[in-house]
């Protein structure tokens, strides 16, 4: 159904799916997530290429809705006022 080149491997009686898949099909993966109502996690990727800006990146995590974005925002800001844990880590403007 997802046009993958791979199945899926099925966890949690279906609520959790593990695929391997190619960088160039993340973005492709990621809105058929979001067109089920989920999201998509890249827990393994091959390294960066290139160096600086030119370095080829493939986020980890999907992107935040603006309500979850601002939940995120705050919560960092509560536990880490002044940005010193971890800057960009789990998403660049966080």
């Amino acid at each position: 159904a997802l046009g993958l080149d791979s199945a899926p491997l099925v966890e949690w009686h279906g609520g959790q799916r593990w695929y391997r898949v190619a960088p160039n099909q993340a973005e492709h993966l990621r809105g058929a997530a979001r067109a089920a109502g989920g999201s998509a996690t890249l827990f393994i990727a091959p390294p960066a290429s290139g160096t600086g800006a030119a370095a080829r990146f493939v986020p980890k995590f999907d992107t935040l809705s603006a309500p979850l974005a601002r939940i995120h925002q705050a919560l960092k800001h509560e536990f880490d006022p002044h940005r010193i844990f971890n800057r960009g880590r789990l998403y660049p403007e966080i």
